[in-house]
């Protein structure tokens, strides 16, 4: 040891050595980072990464994401929730089909119209209006028309007031009910749009069938023949009608759909959209 201490100092060696080792771990280094540079990472990423490990990688980051976007906003993930209404603040038509309502009108709506699809009642289809509606045809008409077949029939029993499209089809729409309450879906269905005379033993025939599902049905009386043969139907005036009707309700059912829709929307969107809007955007973004 005292030979080692004694001995001298390789001077040349030593600083060599030295500038070899702050070269090589040398502190200044260049963080600056090209276009192309990153383009090249993503690639790399996207050939590396499947769909399960972006995945993994948006489920463990997205809260952290997440707290990073709404906190600037002054919102906090638990407020968010705490405002959520399942399916939306405002019941949309695919959302009522499957139940799913935003207020306890709806939900009261639903409730009917789920009733209605296996126990109908037609009570008030057939009320006080609609029979002093058939009252007036036969009291004020010098003759009384079929509006199917455009024969003349008597002015009396035998001939009844039709609703060309039924009121079982409006009542089983579930757009006529989330749109329209009970009274507003009874006068649609009683415009003189829809309504024709049409003989007491057709009407019943018919029922609450559609229109022209009936007319090419076979007759229950006489199974060679379909309705229109059995009943004289003449096409091109039933179809009129027909056509007539259909274009009326799905108009008028439309209208009043649509016009929920963008009341509540608009009354709905200033105290919700703040939360919700940024709720959906989210979680489109992790959706997506």
């Amino acid at each position: 040891m005292a030979e080692f201490l004694d001995s001298e100092v390789d001077t040349a060696l030593v600083n060599s050595q030295k500038s070899q080792s702050e070269s090589f771990y040398n502190n200044s280094y260049d963080c600056g980072v090209t276009e192309a540079e990153i383009q090249s990472y993503l690639t790399v990423l996207d050939k590396r990464f499947n769909a399960r490990k972006y995945s993994m990688l948006f489920d463990s980051t997205k809260d952290v994401i997440i707290d990073q976007l709404v906190r600037p906003l002054g919102l906090n993930r638990q407020s968010i929730a705490l405002r959520d209404v399942n399916g939306g603040p405002v019941t949309t038509l695919n959302n009522f089909k499957q139940g799913v309502t935003a207020t306890e009108q709806d939900r009261k709506s639903y409730d009917d119209y789920n009733k209605s699809q296996n126990n109908f009642d037609d009570k008030p289809y057939r009320d006080h209006k609609f029979k002093n509606i058939r009252k007036q045809k036969l009291q004020n008409s010098e003759y009384l028309t079929d509006g199917y077949t455009g024969k003349e029939i008597p002015k009396d029993g035998r001939s009844h007031l039709e609703h060309i499209t039924s009121a079982h089809q409006i009542e089983i729409d579930p757009k006529a009910h989330l749109g329209m309450n009970q009274s507003q879906r009874v006068e649609m269905a009683s415009d003189d749009r829809n309504l024709t005379m049409i003989g007491a033993s057709m009407n019943q025939s018919k029922g609450d069938k559609d229109f022209k599902v009936w007319l090419n049905t076979s007759n229950a009386k006489d199974k060679t023949k379909l309705n229109s043969e059995y009943y004289g139907v003449d096409k091109s005036i039933a179809y009129e009608k027909y056509t007539k009707s259909t274009q009326f309700i799905n108009q008028q059912t439309a209208l009043n759909y649509t016009n929920k829709l963008f009341n509540e929307t608009v009354a709905t969107s200033a105290s919700v959209a703040k939360d919700v809007g940024l709720q959906q955007a989210i979680g489109y973004f992790f959706l997506s």
